[in-house]
């Protein structure tokens, strides 16, 4: 009676290897430098880079006619990833037509059999291909599946900013945020919070950790190292 309650608690909570229980993750990985830049979030920017349309086929816009991006990574344990994005102007009246290719490789596997015996080994990757159009609706300014950032999200929209410390913001001339730092850096002087801001013109998101040996990264970073020392140490 012991021997056939045994047998039955190992059957019952024994189960089979999981594989994932999601598929096409490899769709989320960043697909350009300025998106990893970003920690990976899908900033809209409604400009020339193809990449774009890869993650947001609203940003697909004349502006990319023409444009090529190809995009590599080179992962440990022999993983690599890559995007390429191409965008043409067809016409005036078709406007533009987009393609792109994401795909990625998870590189050699071994291969064994039920008893554990070595069979040959075997590769795995996914790959995914797309093809995207865009049109403007002429004289509208409509935005489809959102809803506006809240204050945690984007600062530069916060109301209330009174009793704030004195506070310190640098921004390159063309970094992403330029605009929106400026707008709260000018919102916290209007509160009466003490302000201290920089930018820096040809210095683009995280130049200094790209280039740090640039006189400009080491301008950047000592700016910073006597703002903390003030702060610290006043």
């Amino acid at each position: 009676m012991w021997l056939l309650t045994i047998i039955i608690l190992c059957t019952q909570f024994s189960r089979a290897q999981v594989g994932g229980s999601a598929t096409y993750q490899f769709l989320n990985l960043g697909a350009s430098p300025r998106q990893v830049a970003l920690g990976g979030k899908t900033v809209t920017n409604f400009d020339y880079d193809p990449t774009q349309g890869l993650f947001n086929p609203a940003t697909i816009n004349p502006a990319m006619d023409n444009q090529l991006s190809i995009n590599f990574n080179n992962y440990v344990s022999d993983i690599s990833y890559g995007t390429a994005s191409y965008a043409y102007l067809w016409d005036r009246r078709t406007q533009v037509i987009h393609t792109g290719v994401t795909y990625i490789n998870y590189g050699s596997f071994a291969g064994y059999d039920a008893q554990g015996q070595p069979t040959n080994s075997f590769s795995g990757g996914e790959l995914a291909v797309s093809v995207g159009h865009a049109k403007n609706i002429p004289y509208t300014n409509w935005y489809l599946g959102g809803k506006e950032a809240n204050e945690y999200a984007a600062p530069a929209r916060a109301k209330y900013l009174n009793n704030l410390p004195p506070t310190f913001i640098d921004v390159g001339d063309a970094d992403l945020f330029r605009d929106e730092d400026i707008q709260f850096v000018k919102n916290l002087i209007q509160a009466g919070v003490e302000t201290e801001f920089h930018l820096y013109p040809g210095a683009f998101h995280a130049s200094e950790i790209l280039a740090p040996e640039a006189t400009l990264s080491k301008k950047i970073w000592k700016t910073r190292y006597d703002a903390l020392n003030k702060a610290l140490y006043p």
